[in-house]
């Protein structure tokens, strides 16, 4: 997500905090849906990939934030308590998924949404921002995106930093909130990315001419 408002910001000019607990919630009600469809046989954990947001975005828009309930707010917390949350949830899921009847109601579906809307707000079908009235959808094609990308935990690498002795690193965000040392951001060596990264999203533009072409991007 961090990674998308920065495009944004670099497209437009213009800078957006958008909705994350939106994303979580419709991310985690497809993935029961496909949980209970298979009958339990993939897995319906917790934690996300850097796909998801793409995903979200594309088939339901998305939200600024402060549309829906700040972060742990309706759990009385300044954070999501993810553990929590899976507690409930994940059980829910695994228990319908194997269950034995033949035949499943849609109530299923109402009690999930119950547990999500619980822990995270519920997600509108309309609001206001700016002055202007959205939906999900509408506010997604305001702001101009379309990308495609694959999975894990993702980090914004969003600078270069060097240290006294000149030694590079990259700046990295997280998704913690203000955690360690540098309250959220992580200086990394490029031999450390290079070791652990199995994918990466950049601007298209980024990626040198030659290999556009061959694309066809």
């Amino acid at each position: 997500m961090s990674f998308i408002e920065s495009e944004i910001l670099k497209k437009s000019g213009k800078t957006y905090d958008l909705c994350e607990n939106y994303i979580v919630g419709k991310d985690y009600m497809d993935r029961a849906v496909k949980a209970v469809r298979m009958h339990g046989d993939i897995s319906f954990s917790q934690g996300g990939s850097a796909y998801d947001p793409f995903y979200c975005i594309q088939h339901y828009g998305i939200i600024p934030e402060g549309i829906m309930p700040a972060p742990g707010t309706p759990q009385g917390d300044s954070l999501n308590n993810f553990n929590e949350f899976f507690a409930v949830m994940g059980p829910y899921v695994n228990g319908i998924a194997k269950s034995d009847s033949k035949k499943l109601t849609p109530a299923w579906k109402k009690g999930l949404q119950g547990i999500i809307d619980a822990y995270l707000g519920e997600a509108p079908e309309k609001f206001k921002y700016e002055g202007k009235e959205y939906t999900p959808a509408t506010f997604a094609q305001s702001l101009g995106l379309n990308w495609e990308t694959t999975d894990d935990h993702g980090m914004h690498l969003f600078g270069v930093a060097k240290d006294q002795n000149g030694k590079k690193y990259y700046m990295v965000k997280n998704s913690w909130g203000e955690y360690g040392d540098y309250k959220g951001i992580w200086y990394m060596t490029p031999a450390y990315i290079a070791y652990k990264t199995i994918d990466f999203t950049v601007n298209k533009n980024a990626i040198p001419k030659d290999i556009r072409k061959k694309l066809g991007i």
